[in-house]
């Protein structure tokens, strides 16, 4: 018997959108740990529009270190809701195959983000948002929110491991837009 396409694999979790709930950090899904994180961009419109346009073309995750390629084996262009993706993630001297679909995109006035969600074959069940915000003191902040647990058995076993490459991965997320890291 054939395996699925991993386009039509569904996703290896639930609740689809909770990154987006406000009492997410207080309130996870049970089995889940919740983590939020953020980081000041710089200020204003300017600053707000090319910070939208790099982390809808995948950028925090390919300045991560992370190549990310759609299912087909093609390099991802911009984020659009339904994307099925595969991350190759590299750790320890490994790359390890973590695939995940666009399950929500925000394109608001003042926000502009997606979460994407897990699919089987990834280490980890659960969601990720990455969220670009312009805030009311003109402040424009990179902001991710998740909730995840090991997908198996072996990755239980080895959580601390995945808590501490989780800790780092998203301490580089958090740096990948920053002007000044670019720069040096």
């Amino acid at each position: 018997m054939r395996r699925p396409a991993l386009a039509d694999q569904p996703l290896s979790y639930g609740p689809v959108g909770g990154t987006l709930a406000p009492t997410l950090l207080a309130s996870p899904p049970d089995g889940y740990r919740a983590t939020e994180s953020s980081v000041r961009l710089g200020s204003g419109a300017e600053r707000f529009a090319a910070a939208s346009v790099e982390l809808m073309h995948w950028q925090v995750l390919r300045r991560s270190g992370i190549a990310v390629a759609d299912a087909a084996g093609a390099g991802a262009r911009e984020v659009t809701l339904g994307d099925t993706v595969v991350q190759s993630l590299p750790l320890a001297g490994l790359r390890f195959a973590a695939p995940i679909r666009v399950v929500r995109v925000l394109q608001e006035p003042r926000r502009v983000g997606y979460a994407a969600g897990t699919l089987p074959g990834h280490p980890l069940r659960g969601e990720e948002l990455f969220l670009i915000e312009h805030r009311a003191d003109d402040s424009v902040w990179l902001v991710i929110r998740a909730f995840a647990q090991p997908a198996t058995l072996l990755y239980r076993i080895g959580s601390p491991a995945i808590r501490f490459a989780r800790r780092r991965y998203t301490a580089r997320f958090l740096r990948a837009l920053l002007e000044e890291e670019r720069a040096s």
